[in-house]
């Protein structure tokens, strides 16, 4: 094993006996992916009282009960746990309005005890407006890509599929994807400093 390889298997564990550092490492990198996978997902359903940065706050904080339970499957595997847990909350969001027969909710979400129990770097007000305004400039600069090369985008990089499967699900090439997503990537980054 690479020490690199090593060192992330380290956090992992780290992560799954509760070290809150840890686990904040490594939702780091997903942060922007899932919570404008969660803006796409929700479309608007969640609500005044419970926004995409809830739903976003409520996936991290079901990330952290569920730690101990987390397979590391590689590459990837996390991005995916991730997505997963994100379709149920949202799942879970659109059956109660449902039931309730409305769009916006009171009370589902308790804030105080989530924000208690998740690291600092995740739920301050400075990293909530960040994550929301990248989010927002991801999203105008997906918008400004080609259809099919803004799904391909969506299936690699907010989904966490494999280059594989986002080939598999468009029916192109591996090498074909690969270009494209080389290519819109390298626009993303041109259109979001850092």
């Amino acid at each position: 094993m690479t020490e690199a390889a090593d060192a992330g298997a380290s956090l992992v564990d780290r992560m799954r006996r509760g070290d809150d550092l840890a686990f904040a490492q490594l939702m780091e990198p997903h942060a922007l992916p899932l919570r404008l996978f969660i803006r796409r997902l929700a479309g608007g359903v969640s609500g005044a009282d419970c926004d995409e940065e809830d739903l976003f706050q409520l996936v991290v904080f079901r990330a952290w009960q569920l730690r101990e339970g987390f397979i590391d499957e590689g590459a990837g595997s996390l991005r995916r746990w991730l997505v997963a847990l994100a379709r149920n909350v949202v799942g879970d969001r659109v059956r109660y309005l449902g039931a309730k027969g409305r769009r916006a909710a009171r009370g589902q979400l308790d804030a105080a005890s989530m924000a208690s129990a998740l690291p600092d770097s995740i739920t301050s007000i400075a990293s909530r407006a960040a994550r929301g305004e990248n989010a927002d400039r991801l999203e105008a600069a997906l918008n400004d890509l080609e259809p099919g090369i803004r799904e391909l985008v969506q299936l690699y990089y907010i989904e966490g599929l494999s280059l594989a499967e986002v080939a598999e699900r468009s029916g192109r090439a591996r090498s074909s994807v690969w270009d494209e997503l080389k290519v819109a990537l390298g626009r993303l980054r041109d259109a979001i400093p850092g």
